[in-house]
């Protein structure tokens, strides 16, 4: 018979704490949504329960655009950064397409005017349960406040999506991007996996894993 046991696969490194927060207070609901006429989209603050915020922006686009940038929220900053900072983006996404698929945001963090130089550009897909993404990137160059934004770009067909926790948060030369990585890396859950030896029947030897 196989002889079987599981494997469970952890890291016991921790994300880091402190940082400054680059975007203001409340900003996620507060800054209007561009574009909705483009889409034929509406936006609205909602309230939420069982998280760890109590409200979040709900947009519902009706209309397709060839342009994904059509209809998004561009929050300046608020402090300044320097180039080559760590930053770690978060962000909570839920939703549904008009076709029963996730909803879909795009997150990505650039500069406020041409040629809008972008520091990183990250997909959130998410079903109708509520899934956080953690995006770290390093600073493309140096900002003074409102000389750069976080931009979530809606405009990918019809679908209804909400985003909650949103936060930017700038840790400067103290973590490095490597590090941030693999702490985030860390904190993902990692399934047990089932692992089956079938010892009568040996082909190739396991020298570890």
């Amino acid at each position: 018979m196989p002889l079987a046991f599981t494997i469970s696969l952890l890291l016991a490194l921790q994300l880091p704490t402190g940082g400054i927060s680059v975007l203001a207070p409340g900003a996620l609901f507060t800054t209007p949504v561009g574009g909705l006429e483009q889409t034929d989209a509406t936006s609205e603050v909602i309230d939420i329960s069982g998280q760890s915020f109590t409200r979040a922006l709900r947009v519902k686009v009706r209309k397709a655009s060839t342009e994904t940038n059509a209809t998004q929220l561009t929050i300046p900053i608020s402090a300044k950064v320097t180039a080559g900072d760590t930053l770690l983006a978060t962000l909570w996404v839920r939703g549904q397409a008009a076709s029963g698929g996730p909803g879909r945001v795009e997150f990505l963090f650039e500069k406020t005017t041409d040629p809008w130089t972008k520091s990183v550009i990250q997909d959130a897909s998410a079903s109708q349960i509520w899934h956080r993404f953690q995006v770290p990137f390093s600073a493309a160059q140096s900002y003074a406040p409102g000389e750069a934004m976080a931009s979530f770009r809606f405009a990918f067909g019809s679908q209804l999506v909400e985003l909650g926790g949103v936060d930017v948060t700038d840790f400067g030369t103290t973590q490095s991007l490597e590090s941030m990585i693999e702490a985030i890396l860390a904190e993902s859950p990692i399934v047990t996996v089932p692992v089956a030896f079938d010892v009568q029947h040996p082909l190739q030897t396991m020298l570890g894993f």
